[in-house]
């Protein structure tokens, strides 16, 4: 199967944009952050965005599994509709339940997490910058 640049482009751009959203909104949020307070309060809000950050960019990546199996599920669905000329609607409608399903499982696991985050905050950064700077 010979693939056109254009559906590689179709494919490779949406990709390059999952993986580029991350550090992008960090930047957005550090450059909010320095630029909100005075020189001395900033300086301290910079400081604690660091661990932050990485809390919840490292948290994240526990989930990174839900995009490479809705990738996975989604484009074996739209084979299987592709091929069935027959019954094509019911086939696009298990393609679109599969993005459905996924929507459902990424936003209970980012509650759980949410929830994991919120009573685990302070252990969790005392380990990561020591009990007194936690506190």
């Amino acid at each position: 199967v010979v693939v056109a640049v254009e559906q590689y482009r179709k494919f490779a751009l949406p990709c390059l944009g999952l993986w580029v959203a991350g550090p992008l909104l960090s930047l957005v949020d550090t450059s909010f952050v320095g630029l909100s307070g005075t020189a001395e309060t900033s300086a301290a809000q910079l400081a604690a965005l660091g661990p932050a950050t990485t809390f919840i960019d490292g948290s994240t990546y526990l989930f990174a599994f839900l995009n490479v199996a809705t990738t996975n599920l989604y484009a074996s669905a739209c084979v299987v509709a592709a091929g069935n000329k027959n019954n094509k609607e019911e086939q696009q409608d298990e393609a679109e339940g599969v993005v459905r399903v996924a929507s459902k499982v990424s936003l209970f696991c980012g509650f759980i997490l949410l929830g994991l985050l919120q009573a685990f905050c302070r252990p969790l950064l005392a380990i990561y910058i020591g009990e007194k700077a936690a506190s």
